[in-house]
């Protein structure tokens, strides 16, 4: 182990840090390897300005990074930071991983230590708060509230209760405030829910119960980064998936997904070459 810690691992000279289907995408466009303390997955709603499932790409693009060896660390890593050219990653059983690198790039800069922030921004936050619904059957699957506070709603079935993916998008500095807590976000439920004509579950007889909402946990992902200092061989970039994501790698995608052929140097270069570009 001791001999592991002091080990400098030099095959990955350029290296991204991010988890998201974006820094996946950037990757494997640029032939990185890629490091994260967290894999970033999106939620299955989720979906590219194409239509395309979020969710299903990211899966693919892991399988293909992790199939070709350029996923660092152990997933989850506890944490990542740089040290002169050195990356240290320190995975979750606590073991020091270290990799010389020629270029750095962090396209998730909350998932690196060490960042100099040049001008902090009050970032636009991607909020999902998970909630239980004890209702009768109906066959409603989304709702568009439109506010910025429940912007939408999501339902999914499980058994016999629902869940609902509740997301908002808000300002970092109005994440703690009262007006954006779980009891006015109850009180917006219950008036949504009595719109849609949802009512609460039967009981003996002719009796209905009350309509019940359990928050379970909120999600909150920025979607915007903090201003860095870019440093000798570290920069920080903002990277959009759907300026990656266009008709031509979305054929490649479905065909290359679908075939046997996902393991294909061909089909990768195709992949990669078309990623970003408008032709």
């Amino acid at each position: 182990m001791r001999k592991l810690k002091k080990h400098i691992f030099t095959h990955a000279n350029n290296i991204v840090v991010g988890g998201d289907v974006a820094s996946l995408l950037w990757a494997l466009k640029e032939d990185y390897w890629i490091a994260f303390t967290e894999p970033r997955k999106p939620l299955p709603f989720e979906r590219l300005n194409t239509g395309d499932p979020t969710q299903a790409l990211w899966e693919f693009l892991a399988l293909q990074l992790n199939y070709r060896g350029k996923i660092l660390g152990v997933t989850p890593n506890q944490s990542i930071r740089a040290d002169g050219d050195i990356l240290k990653i320190i995975t979750k059983n606590g073991s020091l991983l270290n990799y010389k690198f020629d270029q750095l790039v962090i396209t998730n800069p909350e998932m690196f230590e060490g960042g100099r922030i040049k001008k902090a921004l009050d970032r636009k936050m991607f909020v999902v708060d998970t909630v239980r619904m004890s209702a009768q059957p109906h066959n409603h699957t989304y709702y568009y509230h439109g506010q910025d506070f429940v912007n939408e709603i999501h339902f999914w079935l499980h058994g016999k209760r629902k869940t609902l993916e509740v997301v908002s998008y808000l300002r970092e500095s109005e994440l703690d405030i009262f007006e954006h807590s779980w009891v006015p976000m109850r009180y917006t439920l219950l008036d949504i829910a009595r719109d849609l004509g949802l009512k609460g579950m039967k009981g003996g007889g002719t009796r209905t119960y009350p309509l019940r909402f359990d928050y379970k946990k909120r999600l909150v992902r920025p979607t915007e980064n903090h201003i860095y200092y870019d440093e000798d061989k570290i920069k920080f970039i903002t990277v959009n998936e759907n300026e990656l994501w266009n008709e031509q790698t979305r054929t490649i995608w479905q065909k290359w997904s679908e075939s046997f052929r996902w393991t294909d140097t061909e089909m990768t270069n195709s992949f990669r070459t078309h990623l970003g570009s408008n032709q």
